[in-house]
């Protein structure tokens, strides 16, 4: 029965090595939300947690007997009579159980030990899954232009900068344009005055 027992624990163990390997591989985003979204429905976890705390609780009570056995096995071998031939043929044999009895100790610890880190790993990457949807959600609402709306604000950002400068233009042309004909009309005025006042003068004697 025993042997029964250690030989399951030690199918445990590769199970084990293989969800460990398993949550170490570089899967696509999709694959790591859908096993998220499957380990957090209600009877799959509760499913899980009595499955996990069942193992705890097996690996622990292994772990404690493996080490009765070789503390039991070593003071036997310490009290045992060398030259007594029985005893040395039980020597033997108890040198071959305290061997079980280490193997069976290193196959519990191991899966113990497994259980809680197998456990960590699936937790980050159902965080990481969260995480990358987060990003994209916040991405998704932020996003930057696209190509065609690229393409439809180019030219108007060039119509834009070609009208600017021709609006300057046509106000400088205006200012320019203006002090012209001031002096234009101040000379025009000149003129006129000038042979004005001189019929003025040629016209005072004669009249």
């Amino acid at each position: 029965m025993a042997s029964v027992i250690w030989m399951s624990v030690f199918c445990l163990l590769c199970v084990e090595v293989v969800l460990c390997l398993f949550s170490m591989l570089p899967l696509p985003h999709t694959v790591w939300r859908s096993i998220s979204k499957v380990l957090r429905m209600s009877a799959v976890e509760s499913s899980l947690t009595f499955i996990v705390r069942f193992l705890v609780v097996g690996l622990a009570i292994g772990v404690f007997d493996s080490i009765q056995s070789i503390q039991g096995l070593q003071e036997q071998i310490s009290v045992t009579d060398p030259n007594d031939l029985y005893s040395a043929m039980s020597l033997s044999s108890r040198k071959q159980r305290i061997f079980r009895a280490e193997r069976n100790l290193y196959l519990a610890g191991f899966c113990f030990a497994l259980i809680f880190i197998i456990r960590r790993l699936f937790q980050l990457a159902a965080q990481n899954a969260d995480l990358v949807d987060e990003i994209k959600v916040a991405s998704g609402r932020t996003r930057p232009p696209t190509a065609s709306q690229l393409s439809s604000s180019v030219p108007a950002a060039i119509s834009g900068t070609e009208t600017a400068p021709r609006t300057n233009e046509t106000d400088q042309e205006l200012t320019e344009v203006a002090p012209i004909e001031n002096e234009t009309e101040s000379s025009s005025g000149h003129e006129d005055g000038v042979p004005r006042q001189r019929r003025g003068f040629s016209q005072g004697p004669d009249s």
